[in-house]
């Protein structure tokens, strides 16, 4: 299938793991030309030296800055446009939360993950648009999580960022489709890997069962009785941004096993 990505312009924060890594790969896949957007400039690096040795075809090129409301993501973001000559696509895929309720997380914390995500997310949005407006391809896909839709008492963080991302996401949609941009949403379920592997040491301490009851008990919350590999939540990603997707704006894929509850 041509998904239409050869040589589109593509930023993706948070490009140094995870579901942000996986992205890069997916697109490098399809030909596009990409810069990644990340805050440790020697771990881009390298994620950088892997990618030109393994698709040397491709452009890529790396922009350096800390999330949030200030002039170094525009700048990154202009950085990024520059050297690509454009940019037809964004993702989102940076920014994190630290779990627990109400009193549990200091408030300096609170202020440095909203100052990420989703501010850290809408000064990216502002900063790419007037170059998404000169795109015949121009998409925005943020990352999010099942939170945001579902919250809990102990994912109180995760809960507020999430459900900002939804909201600013919707919003976002209904004002530059006119201009010919699509805005969705990508929410991952558990994932595996790193992530995953943390889970299941919270969930035993929190439950007092071993690693193998957490991971079971985890396994069982989802009906396809596994995590979320990153190049899945990735697909839907690149699918949302080729040219099958032209059509798809101000919704959410769910990615996550059919973990999620909720119509």
């Amino acid at each position: 299938m041509d998904l239409g990505l050869q040589g589109k312009k593509v930023l993706v924060s948070g490009a140094t793991r995870g579901i942000g890594k996986a992205c890069i790969e997916e697109f490098a896949k399809e030909g596009a030309a990409i810069a990644l957007f990340a805050r440790d400039e020697k771990l881009c690096s390298e994620v950088l030296s892997h990618l030109k040795k393994r698709y040397p075809q491709n452009i890529f090129v790396m922009v350096i800055a800390a999330l949030g409301l200030n002039d170094s993501v525009k700048k990154a973001v202009d950085d990024a446009a520059k050297a690509l000559g454009g940019l037809d696509i964004v993702v989102n895929a940076a920014g994190g939360s630290k779990r627990g309720g109400l009193g549990a997380v200091a408030h300096d914390e609170w202020m440095r993950r909203l100052d990420a995500k989703p501010l850290g997310l809408m000064a990216v949005c502002e900063a790419a648009l007037p170059y998404l407006e000169k795109s015949d391809h121009a998409r925005i896909i943020n990352l999010s999580g099942l939170h945001g839709k579902e919250p809990v008492p102990w994912a109180a963080m995760a809960g507020a960022i999430n459900a900002a991302t939804h909201g600013f996401s919707k919003s976002l949609a209904g004002s530059l489709g006119p201009k010919g941009i699509t805005v969705n949403v990508v929410t991952p379920g558990f994932t595996s890997g790193r992530r995953f592997d943390e889970l299941i040491e919270i969930t035993a301490k929190e439950r007092g069962l071993s690693k193998e009851g957490a991971e079971a008990w985890l396994r069982e919350l989802v009906p396809l009785g596994e995590p979320v590999g990153v190049e899945d939540v990735a697909g839907a990603v690149v699918y949302l941004a080729s040219k099958r997707g032209k059509m798809i704006t101000g919704t959410e894929i769910k990615v996550d096993g059919g973990r999620s509850r909720h119509i």
